[in-house]
């Protein structure tokens, strides 16, 4: 379990254009601080890429590039939708699949450009709901839109999930 947080954090930060696998540790102790304890950094990007690097990167944590940033349709969405995966993913993790697959069903409805970021949530989808074809099939439809680059990125999340799919 423990490669597997690692590899998504690895997924996510290569998505960013920022490879710092030598600092990302998501296997440490999740913590959530409360509100106060996140300080707003100057953009989403950068507050994103700060809980991801944050060694106990809780809810908190990704909550806070929302909060600050604004919401899903803003102009700092793909941030937004990328933390409310994160957000999903440590639900899932918990074992409260209802409040995951609402972060994920979120960032579905509000994101329509962003294949990758859609393929990202048609992946945690699948993990959510053990892998249904349909939701797979979706995912690979996303991910025939995207560049190799992407398309690397998203065999990588499915693999860090372990989620059984193949879009070739």
């Amino acid at each position: 379990v423990g490669y597997g947080l690692a590899a998504i954090a690895l997924a996510l930060a290569f998505i960013l254009g920022y490879w710092p696998a030598s600092r990302v540790n998501l296997l440490a102790d999740v913590q959530d601080p409360s509100p106060t304890q996140v300080p707003r950094l100057e953009s989403a990007r950068k507050q994103y890429e700060a809980a991801l690097l944050n060694s106990k990167s809780g809810v908190e944590n990704w909550e806070a590039v929302k909060r600050y940033f604004g919401d899903l349709d803003g102009p700092s969405k793909r941030y937004v939708a990328l933390a409310e995966l994160q957000v999903a993913r440590l639900r899932n993790l918990e074992g409260d699949n209802l409040k995951a697959e609402q972060r994920v069903d979120a960032v579905l409805r509000f994101e329509r450009d962003d294949h990758l970021v859609r393929g990202l949530a048609r992946l945690m989808e699948a993990k959510i709901k053990d892998e249904p074809k349909d939701t797979l099939d979706a995912a690979t439809d996303e991910y025939r839109q995207l560049s190799q680059d992407d398309k690397n990125v998203m065999l990588d999340y499915a693999s860090a999930l372990f989620v059984n799919w193949d879009p070739t």
